[in-house]
């Protein structure tokens, strides 16, 4: 449990893009605190790596939270392990930081709704949160959890609106074919009328 925890720890404190080489991410404490690992397993791994000076804390400095990073972006060429963690995971990692931007816009945004994800994008993440083995903070979570709420409410619309102009369709076809009949009757009542007018007529000149 502590290596799974420590592979998880240092593959978010990358920053992992494509064409350009790895750097250090810093990543505020509480997000590690909320990846599903064990509180004392976590403790352990961050004292143990602090302890070698391989770890620094800070604090954000609009939010004041306490953040970690690793120490020195050596570490990130040297550490055959890290590297190796890297290599076999880096399309999954390219697709979680992509996940990360697209949930940060949307707390950027003040959480509209307009910013969550919707379509392809959301089913891929949802296939990647699935299928990969990289732990997703509970705010990720959540931000795929309202995604998909999201999503599945407006299906729900376009499906109730739909009903709506198929049921004002076929109300205007029942009241159209009504009114067909209607008038139809109305003719053949006239034309009869009309009928024996004109014999009433013929009987009164003979």
């Amino acid at each position: 449990s502590g290596q799974e925890a420590v592979r998880q720890v240092f593959l978010r404190l990358l920053n992992v893009a494509e064409g350009v080489e790895d750097t250090r991410r810093r990543i505020p404490l509480g997000e590690l605190q909320s990846l599903g690992i064990a509180r004392d397993v976590l403790k352990r791994v961050i004292d143990t790596y602090a302890a070698h000076r391989l770890l620094t804390f800070d604090r954000d400095p609009d939010t004041r939270e306490p953040t970690v990073e690793v120490a020195h972006e050596a570490l990130i060429d040297r550490w055959e392990r890290l590297r190796i963690w890297v290599d076999d995971r880096r399309d999954d990692l390219l697709l979680h930081r992509r996940m990360v931007a697209a949930a940060d816009e949307w707390r950027g945004s003040g959480q509209q709704a307009s910013y969550l994800l919707t379509g392809g994008r959301l089913d891929h993440f949802e296939a990647f949160a699935e299928e990969s083995d990289i732990a997703l903070s509970s705010d990720e979570s959540e931000f795929l959890r309202l995604s998909r709420t999201a999503a599945d409410e407006a299906v729900l619309q376009r499906r109730r609106r739909r009903r709506l102009v198929l049921t004002a369709f076929a109300s205007a076809a029942v009241i159209a074919a009504v009114m067909a009949v209607v008038a139809f009757v109305a003719q053949q009542r006239a034309e009869r009328e009309a009928s024996l007018a004109r014999a009433q007529d013929l009987a009164s000149s003979s």
